[in-house]
Protein backbone atom coordinates (compact mmCIF):
# COMPACT_ATOMS: atom_id res chain seq x y z
CA UNK A 1 0.00 0.00 0.00
CA UNK A 2 1.62 3.57 -1.04
CA UNK A 3 1.86 5.98 1.87
CA UNK A 4 -0.79 7.77 0.14
CA UNK A 5 -3.50 5.36 0.18
CA UNK A 6 -2.64 4.15 3.88
CA UNK A 7 -3.01 7.86 5.09
CA UNK A 8 -6.49 8.00 3.62
CA UNK A 9 -7.68 4.30 4.75
CA UNK A 10 -6.25 5.77 8.36
CA UNK A 11 -8.33 9.21 7.65
CA UNK A 12 -11.22 7.54 6.83
CA UNK A 13 -11.42 5.33 9.84
CA UNK A 14 -10.96 8.44 11.91
CA UNK A 15 -13.92 10.34 10.44
CA UNK A 16 -12.14 12.12 7.87
CA UNK A 17 -9.45 13.84 10.21
CA UNK A 18 -5.91 13.39 9.13
CA UNK A 19 -4.13 10.90 11.39
CA UNK A 20 -2.02 12.53 14.22
CA UNK A 21 -1.50 11.35 18.10
CA UNK A 22 -4.84 13.18 19.50
CA UNK A 23 -6.80 10.30 16.76
CA UNK A 24 -3.82 8.07 17.79
CA UNK A 25 -4.65 8.57 21.68
CA UNK A 26 -9.23 8.06 20.76
CA UNK A 27 -8.16 4.95 19.33
CA UNK A 28 -6.45 3.96 22.24
CA UNK A 29 -8.83 4.43 24.54
CA UNK A 30 -11.92 2.97 22.61
CA UNK A 31 -9.67 -0.38 22.30
CA UNK A 32 -9.27 -0.35 25.70
CA UNK A 33 -12.70 0.41 26.34
CA UNK A 34 -13.93 -2.67 24.41
CA UNK A 35 -11.34 -4.60 25.69
CA UNK A 36 -12.70 -4.01 29.23
CA UNK A 37 -16.28 -4.59 28.04
CA UNK A 38 -14.86 -8.13 26.48
CA UNK A 39 -13.90 -8.61 29.63
CA UNK A 40 -16.22 -7.96 31.56
CA UNK A 41 -18.58 -9.86 29.61
CA UNK A 42 -16.69 -12.74 29.79
CA UNK A 43 -16.33 -12.85 33.66
CA UNK A 44 -12.98 -12.55 33.63
CA UNK A 45 -10.26 -10.19 36.11
CA UNK A 46 -8.24 -8.42 34.89
CA UNK A 47 -5.74 -10.75 36.85
CA UNK A 48 -7.04 -13.61 34.70
CA UNK A 49 -6.85 -11.66 31.52
CA UNK A 50 -3.46 -11.10 32.26
CA UNK A 51 -2.71 -14.75 32.46
CA UNK A 52 -4.23 -15.51 28.92
CA UNK A 53 -2.07 -12.93 27.54
CA UNK A 54 1.18 -13.63 29.60
CA UNK A 55 1.34 -10.06 30.98
CA UNK A 56 0.71 -8.42 34.62
CA UNK A 57 -2.65 -7.02 35.61
CA UNK A 58 -1.34 -3.54 35.71
CA UNK A 59 -0.12 -3.50 32.12
CA UNK A 60 -4.31 -4.77 31.32
CA UNK A 61 -4.85 -1.76 33.43
CA UNK A 62 -3.11 0.48 31.03
CA UNK A 63 -4.97 -1.23 28.08
CA UNK A 64 -7.99 -0.44 29.64
CA UNK A 65 -7.15 3.24 30.73
CA UNK A 66 -5.54 3.94 27.18
CA UNK A 67 -2.58 4.73 28.22
CA UNK A 68 -0.56 1.51 26.32
CA UNK A 69 -1.47 0.57 23.27
CA UNK A 70 -2.61 -2.76 22.59
CA UNK A 71 -0.66 -4.68 20.23
CA UNK A 72 -2.49 -6.30 17.08
CA UNK A 73 -0.57 -9.84 17.83
CA UNK A 74 -2.44 -9.61 21.35
CA UNK A 75 -5.50 -8.43 20.05
CA UNK A 76 -5.39 -11.64 17.23
CA UNK A 77 -4.42 -14.30 20.15
CA UNK A 78 -7.48 -12.71 22.27
CA UNK A 79 -9.71 -13.05 19.78
CA UNK A 80 -8.95 -16.70 19.02
CA UNK A 81 -8.18 -17.26 22.51
CA UNK A 82 -11.97 -16.02 23.23
CA UNK A 83 -13.28 -16.84 19.97
CA UNK A 84 -14.71 -13.24 19.14
CA UNK A 85 -14.43 -11.43 15.94
CA UNK A 86 -11.06 -9.35 15.68
CA UNK A 87 -13.54 -6.66 14.89
CA UNK A 88 -14.44 -6.75 18.05
CA UNK A 89 -11.83 -4.35 19.05
CA UNK A 90 -11.94 -1.42 16.96
CA UNK A 91 -16.16 -1.44 17.21
CA UNK A 92 -17.01 1.98 17.99
CA UNK A 93 -13.95 3.88 16.04
CA UNK A 94 -16.05 5.15 13.26
CA UNK A 95 -19.89 5.74 14.82
CA UNK A 96 -20.21 1.86 15.55
CA UNK A 97 -21.66 0.64 18.31
CA UNK A 98 -19.48 -0.62 21.31
CA UNK A 99 -18.74 -4.35 21.84
CA UNK A 100 -20.98 -6.65 23.01
CA UNK A 101 -20.81 -10.53 23.84
CA UNK A 102 -23.35 -12.37 22.47
CA UNK A 103 -24.00 -15.34 24.44
CA UNK A 104 -25.19 -17.86 22.05
CA UNK A 105 -22.05 -17.22 19.51
CA UNK A 106 -20.65 -19.96 21.27
CA UNK A 107 -23.28 -22.28 20.81
CA UNK A 108 -22.97 -24.36 17.56
CA UNK A 109 -25.68 -23.51 14.79
CA UNK A 110 -27.76 -26.77 15.74
CA UNK A 111 -27.96 -25.16 19.15
CA UNK A 112 -28.81 -21.70 18.20
CA UNK A 113 -31.70 -22.68 15.81
CA UNK A 114 -33.09 -24.76 19.10
CA UNK A 115 -33.03 -21.81 21.18
CA UNK A 116 -34.43 -19.65 18.62
CA UNK A 117 -37.68 -22.28 18.31
CA UNK A 118 -37.49 -22.77 22.26
CA UNK A 119 -37.61 -19.18 22.32
CA UNK A 120 -40.70 -18.75 19.93
CA UNK A 121 -42.66 -21.35 21.40
CA UNK A 122 -42.44 -19.89 24.54
CA UNK A 123 -43.70 -16.30 23.67
CA UNK A 124 -46.84 -18.07 22.09
CA UNK A 125 -47.35 -20.02 25.29
CA UNK A 126 -50.55 -19.62 27.44
CA UNK A 127 -49.91 -19.02 31.10
CA UNK A 128 -50.87 -22.11 32.50
CA UNK A 129 -48.89 -24.38 30.33
CA UNK A 130 -46.01 -21.85 30.85
CA UNK A 131 -45.98 -22.66 35.08
CA UNK A 132 -46.59 -26.63 34.07
CA UNK A 133 -43.15 -26.06 31.84
CA UNK A 134 -41.48 -24.36 34.68
CA UNK A 135 -42.34 -26.76 37.05
CA UNK A 136 -41.07 -29.59 34.55
CA UNK A 137 -37.46 -27.35 34.19
CA UNK A 138 -37.33 -27.46 37.84
CA UNK A 139 -37.64 -31.19 38.59
CA UNK A 140 -35.10 -31.29 35.84
CA UNK A 141 -31.37 -32.11 37.16
CA UNK A 142 -28.93 -29.41 36.10
CA UNK A 143 -25.71 -30.76 34.32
Amino acid sequence: MTKKLSEYVLCMLCGGRMFNREIEKEMSIRIGQNLRAMRKSFGLSQAQLATILGITFQQVQKYEAGQNRLSIEKAIYLSEHLEIPIQAFIDGLKDQPAYQHDPLSTLSARKRRLYHRFIKALQNMPDTDMNMFITLLDIIPDH
